[in-house]
């Protein structure tokens, strides 16, 4: 009995991991963390036919990709924070592949002076 319970275990742990794994491959890759608005942001996701991008006050777009790579200038936005997320999701024909990918966006206004 207690062999059983074991071999449940075993199996419940090997399968998590498994889609956990499996999960991490569908994620968007990106080429930084974080980035100043007005640069350019590098999409990866194999199989993604485009990216749909959710940032402040612009909603939501879809971006076609090239192979699954497509290459975004990140547009100024006129929010007062100093960080905005933006939201990066693969898709394909059927919809979403895996959870979206946020990169920071330096939104703060540029001052000059001391």
């Amino acid at each position: 009995m207690a062999d059983l319970t074991r071999r449940r275990a075993t199996l419940v742990i090997a399968t998590s991991a498994l889609v956990t794994w499996l999960g991490q491959g569908r994620r968007a890759r990106v080429s930084a963390d974080r980035l100043r608005a007005g640069g350019e942001l590098l999409l990866r996701c194999e199989g993604a036919s485009h990216f749909r991008l959710a940032y402040a006050e612009y909603g939501t777009a879809d971006v076609p990709a090239t192979a699954g790579a497509a290459r975004v200038r990140v547009p100024f936005s006129e929010t007062r924070e100093e960080w905005t997320p933006l939201l990066c999701v693969p898709c394909d024909a059927r919809g979403p592949m895996g959870p979206a990918t946020i990169v920071q966006i330096l939104t703060a206004p540029v001052r000059f002076g001391a």
